[in-house]
């Protein structure tokens, strides 16, 4: 795979540091889901293996695999009895998981494209 554009590099930081806020904030406030933090994990992952370069062949398919991954895991958060008792909680839920998949996506579309 090419070297990636700076603006891909800096989409995947930007989504490494959502992950690492995300985590961050569940600690800090006594609730960690595991759930959750386990999608962290899988995108986190995901996005360093891109960024150092060791993901070469079936690129696409692989990053949106993690991204689906991501999305499951948070939809079992979503969808466990009980496991929403605040709106902050769910507020926190929107505005880590929106902002991941989108700019998830949009690294995946940009860093095939200049692959390719």
């Amino acid at each position: 795979m090419q070297e990636r554009s700076n603006v891909s590099k800096w989409i995947g930081i930007v989504i490494i540091l959502i992950q690492l806020l995300d985590i961050i904030i569940h600690v800090v406030l006594n609730r960690p889901e595991p759930t959750r933090i386990v999608s962290n994990i899988v995108i986190l992952g995901w996005i360093i293996i891109v960024l150092a370069g060791w993901l070469k062949e079936k690129f696409r398919p692989i990053s949106f695999g993690a991204i689906g991954v991501y999305i499951v895991l948070n939809l079992v958060f979503i969808l466990t009895p009980n496991i929403l008792t605040t709106s902050e909680l769910l507020f926190m839920l929107f505005v880590f998981v929106i902002p991941t998949v989108g700019l998830s996506a949009w690294f995946t579309l940009r860093a095939s494209k200049s692959a390719g």
